[in-house]
């Protein structure tokens, strides 16, 4: 079950990050690689972020709060995927605030494609801290 869980994670976010790469390099170079190389990277950040939360406390957190860690912790994740992709330099500014509409529409989006792929985990018994710890 875990290994469907990341494997259709994975899925959804690289669709995402090809989305991305239409909107944000319309004209510039991309391909179905980069966007497997994005929805790699997302997946690996979203793995370091949860090692960095997990431990035996995450076990008493009901799971409503820690699927709302979680959408805070996705956003800046996001963030620096937005930057990436749209081929531009990572800053702390750019991390917390949007350049645009397209970039933050595309990273709320992002959010709620980890999270619904996360919430599915939750409805078939799996914990996410479970997944990633």
């Amino acid at each position: 079950m875990t290994i469907l869980y990341l494997i259709l994670k994975f899925l959804v976010e690289t669709l995402w990050c090809a989305l991305g790469l239409r909107i944000f390099r319309p004209e510039g170079p991309r391909s179905a690689q980069d966007a497997l190389k994005y929805g790699l990277f997302r997946l690996a950040i979203g793995r370091g972020a949860m090692l960095l939360f997990s431990g035996s406390y995450l076990r008493q957190i009901p799971e409503a709060v820690l699927f709302g860690i979680l959408v805070l912790v996705c956003w800046p994740e996001w963030s620096l995927l937005n930057e990436l992709v749209a081929g531009r330099k990572p800053r702390a500014k750019t991390l917390v605030m949007a350049r645009d509409s397209a970039s933050y529409r595309w990273r709320a989006g992002g959010v709620l494609v980890s999270c619904v792929a996360d919430l599915a985990a939750l409805l078939l018994g799996i914990r996410v801290d479970e997944l990633w710890g």
